[in-house]
């Protein structure tokens, strides 16, 4: 009997010993926080976290303190990180594994490439890769915030406040457009700070319905839909930015124009946009006869009196 109760006791001490001196085995769930605070660690700053540090992380994204966004451009930006003194190329391998899981794709990469041979600041490439869809998914995958970027404010002072959502081969293109823009129609170009954000999205089922779009300040482009112009993809793309930038302008006039007139300010824009970045004849006459016709609904995809019903 009493080696019975020597034997519980041992049992209880031992159990008693492991519950508080290990207790990472008792409770070994590593939060998707704890993963995802832990990647950039690795891929930044070719470290493990310490665990101060890790906790410190922890905390401020699952009370909301901070968003995905915001930790991640603290580690691009911190100390350390610069410390490292990486070169453009080197960054940009960074970025694409860290932000988006991935090595980069030859187009996405030269294209950022470009922008940073260019001049522009890695907290404008910090705005794109944020912005993305990849990163927004990267945080989905591991629960938390993605947050949104503007970093490049601080440094780019001119530069509208401008999202842009979708791959990092839309942002891209888009950011080809804002330049072109930039210097063909500048008074368009100051539109873009109405903007709260634009979306890649398939536009495929779009619908006068759509025109709801334009209170909530975000713009669709649907890229597809431009690769059958080649060479002057880029320029037609700008265009009809600057055509939905008119719209995001005039938006509180919407409900006191008929659609014709509506659509026949922004088509206006368009035009001298065309006329600014030096767009195709082809394509300035499009324009100048969809304003000719402007009042001939049947011309025209949508039906001003389907619309008001």
């Amino acid at each position: 009997m009493h080696t019975i109760k020597i034997k519980i006791v041992s049992i209880v001490v031992v159990a008693f010993l492991i519950f508080f001196s290990l207790p990472s085995l008792v409770f070994a769930q590593d939060s998707g926080v704890e993963e995802f605070v832990t990647r950039f660690y690795n891929l930044c700053l070719d470290r493990q976290p310490d665990q101060a540090g890790l906790e410190n992380w922890v905390s401020y994204l699952e009370s909301g303190r901070l968003s995905g966004a915001d930790v991640a451009r603290r580690f691009i930006f911190s100390e350390e990180f610069q410390a490292k003194n990486t070169s453009n190329k080197q960054f940009l391998q960074v970025m694409y594994r860290a932000f988006f899981n991935r090595p980069p794709d030859p187009g996405g990469y030269a294209g950022w490439l470009g922008q940073l041979q260019r001049g522009r600041s890695r907290s404008f490439v910090l705005d794109g890769f944020v912005g993305s869809v990849e990163f927004a998914r990267l945080c989905e995958k591991y629960g938390i915030q993605p947050g949104t970027g503007g970093y490049a404010a601080a440094g780019e002072t001119e530069e509208p406040q401008l999202n842009i959502w979708g791959s990092d081969s839309f942002s891209f293109t888009l950011g080809q457009v804002v330049e072109l823009l930039k210097g063909g129609h500048p008074q368009a170009y100051n539109q873009l700070s109405l903007v709260s954000r634009i979306v890649e999205r398939d536009l495929s089922g779009y619908s006068a319905s759509a025109m709801a779009d334009i209170d909530r300040m975000v713009i669709y482009i649907d890229l597809g839909s431009f690769e059958s112009f080649g060479p002057d993809r880029l320029s037609i793309i700008t265009a009809t930015l600057s055509h939905e930038l008119n719209h995001m302008a005039n938006r509180d006039l919407a409900d006191s124009m008929s659609i014709a007139d509506f659509e026949k300010l922004a088509l206006s824009q368009e035009l001298e946009t065309c006329y600014g970045i030096g767009a195709r004849s082809w394509y300035i006459d499009y324009i100048r006869r969809a304003i000719d016709s402007i009042y001939d609904s049947s011309t025209w995809w949508w039906n001003e009196n389907d619309v008001a019903a």
